[in-house]
């Protein structure tokens, strides 16, 4: 069966489309589709359960705030920290020092246990200011969790992450 598989070439482009020099990669799309599918189930449950729209906008706020900041530490600190401890403006803006002058790159780097800490960091801080019970979110965010990941993991393949390179 391994020699079967050694025939399939696994190397689709990670651009989905470019408008110029603006590209829409795989990836980004399915961060951006994990997010907004979060979102409307989080909405429907918070409707359900009488909580209001604007409290879920601020936890989604707090929520993406927490899983990117912490995807982003996460890989730096971990997997790149000799590269990032002399180049610590690049782990916090999307940009490179290529011979000396800047250019912009993106954000190339985030790991998903940061994100985890993010997320529960981002939790712990919304309940403390809002006086929501923390295992409440928590609970209520695990419901779109494994489908959010899905999606990421789904980008992780389009980049040809998750194969064993």
């Amino acid at each position: 069966m391994n020699m079967l598989l050694n025939f399939i070439h696994w190397g689709p482009d990670p651009v989905l489309f470019s408008l110029g020099p603006i590209e829409l990669r795989y990836y980004s799309l399915c961060w951006l589709l994990a997010i907004v599918l979060a979102y409307i189930l989080m909405l429907r449950v918070f409707k359900k359960e009488g909580k209001s729209q604007e409290l879920l906008d601020q936890l989604t706020i707090y929520v993406f705030i927490g899983i990117f900041l912490g995807a982003r530490l996460g890989h730096c600190l971990f997997y790149d920290f000799a590269y990032y401890k002399d180049h610590i403006i690049e782990i916090f803006l999307p940009i490179q020092q290529v011979n000396g002058s800047w250019k912009l790159t993106g954000f190339a780097g985030l790991a998903s246990h940061g994100a985890a800490f993010g997320t529960l960091a981002s939790l712990l801080l919304f309940s403390r200011k809002y006086k929501i019970d923390f295992m409440w979110l928590a609970d209520r965010l695990a419901l779109v969790v494994p489908i959010s990941g899905a999606f990421v993991r789904l980008g992780n393949f389009f980049n040809s992450e998750m194969i064993g390179h």
